[in-house]
């Protein structure tokens, strides 16, 4: 396999996923991600700036974001990161 053949390799791979999410449908795969989530409307507990919260896990936003509501009521958009589910009683 020579360079050339691996750059005409990713140039069709690119290519065929631009094609692909030109077509897509976001709030479709966005309803199917909500789907596997098993954090929803489950308390957890998250990590944000260094500091740990706890929340309610409330729904997938448009952009892919989890959207917890805090102790204190505020909503929060996590785009990134790991949280933990909370066990009754911990």
């Amino acid at each position: 396999c020579t360079e050339a053949d691996r750059n005409r390799l990713i140039a069709e791979i690119a290519s065929e996923l631009l094609r692909v999410f030109e077509h897509y449908d976001k709030p479709s795969i966005i309803e199917e991600y909500k789907s596997y989530q098993l954090a929803l409307g489950k308390r957890i507990i998250y990590t944000k700036n260094g500091e740990e919260f706890e929340g309610m896990a409330q729904d997938i936003s448009q952009d892919g974001a989890l959207v917890v509501v805090d102790d204190a009521g505020n909503v929060q958009a996590l785009h990134s990161g790991e949280i933990s589910i909370k066990m009754k009683g911990e």
